[in-house]
């Protein structure tokens, strides 16, 4: 994976062995980026603390 797909930007690999937590670490590690690809880390109120998310869904909704 990190040779193919995550050439020249990914240095590990996430194994999940469902598609839930799979999703949610997905989300996770994009919100990640994102505030240190815009340089927003430095607007935390620690640093290197990442607040917590909320995420929204709709009731009775299913992925699969």
């Amino acid at each position: 994976l990190l040779e193919g797909a995550g050439r020249g930007w990914a240095s590990r690999v996430f194994y999940s062995d469902n598609g839930s937590t799979a999703v949610e670490v997905a989300v996770k590690m994009a919100f990640r980026k994102y505030i240190v690809d815009h340089d927003l880390a430095k607007l935390l109120d620690e640093p290197g603390k990442f607040p917590k998310m909320k995420m929204i869904g709709l009731d009775g909704c299913y992925h699969g």
